[in-house]
C-alpha cells in the first residue's frame, strides 16, 4: 500500500489498480495512458498560468 500524506487526508492506493478502464461510450482506455495525458495536460498549463 502506498500512502500520501496531506495535510490531515491519506490516500490509500491499492496495489492491484485496474489496467484498464471502460468508458460510457463503450471505448477501453489503459490506465497508464490516460494517467500520462492527464500528467502531459497539467504540466503543459503551468507555464501558462505563471505568465498570466
Amino acid at each position: 500500500m502506498t500512502n500520501r500524506r496531506s495535510r490531515n487526508a491519506t490516500i490509500r492506493l491499492p496495489q492491484s489498480l485496474p489496467r484498464s478502464l471502460k468508458l460510457s461510450d463503450g471505448r477501453e482506455v489503459s490506465v497508464t495512458l490516460l494517467a500520462r495525458e492527464l500528467l502531459l495536460d497539467f504540466l503543459a498549463q503551468i507555464p501558462q498560468q505563471k505568465a498570466g
